[in-house]
């Protein structure tokens, strides 16, 4: 469960001031009140000032636009090793021809893709991943990507429980998604002219579904999680975990069934910054390190296993860009440590369910000495709520353990 509309206090310890406020939560506990009132009296909020941060926040929700609103310039030619760089992917209502995203959204369309409609996605990192993501949203649609590596009876459940219909893949993917459905293979569509701009939709809503990623089920059956637009500009759009804008530089790493894509391809394309993308395949310290020099990264996504295993190798990239976030599991004090003595300028450390859209707290660190026993995992990302409650879902005082409710 999550919770909405309450606002959030840096700390519950440092805001309950006095008997009064004691006095009314303990009533309101009593009476059964709802736990969004007694989270209200215990953070000593009067009902007109919550009310009036809903409304807030609601009316800011309104304004989001959608994200297939967007141009790519992809007329630098391939790196020899196969890697790709899309420069410049700034916020406007016209596709680039060279995107190829304008001939997939009509051949989507022509197909019967309308708003929300679940489209699958099996295509591996590569400029022609971006077409028809862009494609797909532009048509209004849904994606859903699909990892050709898993094994068919995933896949099948997967599409099945989402109403996959149609799937979208490269000539490479095709082969693991024919029994799912109709397949748009990527090719020829690539190469035709973008329509005109008059022929594409004005924006997706706010609260239209974007993508529909599954959890891993590493603790029972996967999850399939539908993520709306707004969502993902909660993730990239006035954010305060890190930096976005035109001089940063982005490296699409994650696999795209891996929600950490979300902030790598989104990061960049609404905010008029630089993507580069790797080729498929796993990375090595030799290429990762030879595509942040080439291209300047300056903002690096990484499991916290492969950052450990970086840290180990002493790997240049980790000193070159300007920030690394590292996430995914539980980072070691002593590979954080050696990251700043390596030259690390700042290590982040993000944390959030796939519900939560990638990151719902972060922390931050760029000093050694920063650096305690456990890496925490920080305080809640803008317009992100989190609280620590009992059994009960009561707030527990500061220091005491409890379960996690994040909310936005």
């Amino acid at each position: 469960g999550g919770l909405h509309g309450v606002p959030r206090a840096d700390g519950l310890g440092e805001v309950v001031a006095g008997v009064e406020e004691q006095h009314l939560h303990r009533v309101a506990v009593e009476q059964g009140a709802p736990i969004g009132l007694r989270l209200a009296l215990l953070l000593g909020q009067r009902a007109e000032e919550v009310a009036g941060r809903v409304g807030e926040r609601a009316q800011a929700a309104q304004e989001l636009r959608g994200l297939n609103v967007f141009a790519a310039d992809s007329e630098l030619p391939p790196l020899e090793d196969g890697s790709y760089y899309y420069h410049d992917l700034r916020g406007l209502d016209v596709l680039d021809a060279g995107c190829g995203s304008g001939p997939i959204m009509e051949a989507l369309r022509e197909r019967g893709v309308r708003a929300e409609s679940r489209v699958g996605l099996c295509v591996e990192r590569s400029p022609a991943l971006l077409a028809a993501m862009l494609g797909i949203l532009k048509a209004g649609g849904a994606y859903v990507p699909l990892d050709p590596n898993l094994p068919e009876a995933r896949r099948a459940f997967m599409a099945r429980d989402v109403d996959v219909r149609l799937v979208v893949a490269s000539s490479a993917g095709r082969p693991a998604v024919e029994s799912l459905g109709e397949v748009l293979e990527l090719g020829a569509w690539l190469e035709g002219p973008s329509p005109a701009p008059e022929n594409s939709e004005g924006g997706a809503r706010a609260e239209q579904l974007a993508y529909v990623m599954f959890t891993s089920g590493s603790t029972g059956a996967p999850k399939g999680v539908a993520i709306e637009h707004r969502q993902v500009n909660r993730l990239v759009r006035g954010a305060d975990y890190t930096a976005f804008g035109p001089d940063e530089v982005f490296l699409l790493l994650a696999p795209i069934t891996f929600d950490a894509s979300t902030f790598e391809i989104w990061g960049a394309l609404l905010n008029g910054g630089t993507l580069v993308v790797h080729p498929p395949g796993d990375t090595s310290p030799r290429l990762l390190s030879a595509l942040v020099e080439r291209f300047g990264v300056t903002t690096l996504w990484l499991t916290a296993g492969l950052f450990h295993q970086l840290v180990e190798q002493d790997t240049p990239a980790l000193a070159r860009v300007r920030r690394v976030l590292a996430g995914g599991d539980v980072l070691s004090p002593g590979h954080v440590r050696r990251f700043l003595e390596q030259g690390g300028q700042r290590l982040i450390n993000g944390y959030g369910p796939t519900e939560t859209t990638t990151f719902a707290c972060c922390h931050a660190v760029d000093r050694v000495e920063q650096v305690g026993g456990a890496v925490p995992i920080g305080r809640p990302i803008a317009n992100t709520t989190v609280y620590v409650v009992d059994a009960s879902g009561e707030p527990v005082p500061t220091g005491v353990a409890g379960e996690l409710w994040i909310g936005d």
